[in-house]
């Protein structure tokens, strides 16, 4: 302490003041702990908020991914039924649409799948039916057939039958318009309804059995509101070669083994069910088979075949091939006459049925 006079100042003592140092300090603590807590506050709801946005925004996410999860395991066409805004929204009715779509493909794989099956099971019966190759008492036949698709309507047949003591070979050729499981349906049909009536009536000419089965094909075709028709030729061989034949269809090539040569012989007549009574339009045909004759019946699969660069096979090719190989063995000719197809259609697929029957006179 310092006394003042004048101009001198004299020390006359000392004087000491306290303090509280808890009180000076106590509001700088308190401010500190209250800044402390409401740091921790505000990380504590920042981290709250945070966490609640990371959630939106990868809920819908998780979503998309549990869907997808469900997808590669089988569960095709599940839906996301809470569709956010933005990016993700878009990206999750991207989802839905695929879904969707994966779920029809599958459908129709399944529905598809199915239908090969059946039209396998189709192409079994039909093929069943086809006739052996093979000797049939004085004539040697044997057929091809190769369908477009899995079911066609080519049609042809060997039937052994006797009457009156006397054996009858009948060989029946036939197209159906158009290919595929319709014409493959009522092929079946007409070879039920042909075998039915030869045997049942196994003394009719030709004419008279075209006349027949084309009743009963035209009503079936009414019934089943296709618009179809069927080419086809009866023929009926005897043990001493006598050939009788009716019929609408392509030509047929006779093959003489003693001159060598060919002849056409066509048939004049209507197609089975296009009308209701052909009986007045129906024509009967004959002809002889001496030994080794042999007569070749085809449909237009054959003639028609075109090559890469759209060339039509042509009937000329065919007598051509019938020229060259007609006096060989069955099995062979079939094996020439297929090899020169596939050779001239050059990997092209058949756009018809192939098919062809060949009868010889031993």
């Amino acid at each position: 302490v310092y006394q003042t006079g004048g101009s001198v100042q004299h020390r006359v003592g000392t004087g000491i003041f306290e303090f509280d140092r808890e009180q000076i300090y106590a509001p700088v603590i308190t401010m500190r702990r209250y800044v402390l807590v409401l740091s921790l506050v505000i990380l504590v709801f920042a981290f709250g908020v945070s966490w609640l946005l990371a959630q939106r925004m990868s809920r819908p996410i998780e979503k998309l991914t549990e869907a997808a999860t469900k997808i590669s395991q089988g569960d095709l066409g599940i839906q996301l039924s809470t569709i956010p805004g933005g990016e993700i929204g878009q990206l999750s009715r991207i989802f839905n649409d695929m879904s969707q779509s994966l779920q029809q493909m599958e459908i129709m794989r399944s529905s598809q799948a199915a239908l090969s099956r059946e039209l396998e099971i189709a192409r079994g019966i039909q093929l069943a039916v086809l006739p052996a190759n093979g000797n049939l008492g004085p004539y040697d036949f044997h057929g091809y057939m190769q369908t477009a698709d899995a079911v066609g309507g080519d049609y042809y047949d060997c039937i052994h039958l006797k009457y009156k003591r006397k054996d009858y070979w009948w060989c029946i050729i036939g197209d159906v318009s158009g290919h595929g499981l319709p014409s493959g349906l009522i092929m079946l049909m007409a070879q039920t309804a042909i075998r039915t009536v030869l045997e049942l009536s196994p003394g009719l000419t030709p004419d008279e059995a075209f006349v027949v089965v084309n009743q009963v094909l035209y009503d079936n075709i009414q019934r089943l509101h296709e618009n179809k028709y069927m080419t086809a030729t009866f023929y009926r061989l005897d043990s001493s070669g006598q050939v009788l034949y009716a019929g609408l269809h392509l030509d047929t090539i006779l093959y003489r083994k003693k001159s060598a040569q060919l002849e056409i012989r066509d048939s004049r007549g209507m197609w089975l069910g296009i009308e209701s009574d052909i009986k007045s339009d129906i024509k009967l045909d004959r002809c002889k088979l001496n030994k080794g004759d042999m007569l070749l019946l085809y449909t237009d699969g054959i003639i028609e075949a075109f090559n890469q660069e759209k060339e039509m096979y042509s009937e000329d090719r065919l007598l051509a091939i019938m020229n060259t190989y007609g006096d060989q063995p069955l099995a062979e000719l079939q094996n020439n006459l297929v090899q020169d197809l596939e050779q001239f259609c050059n990997g092209r697929q058949f756009q018809d049925d192939v098919s062809f029957a060949m009868i010889r006179r031993n």
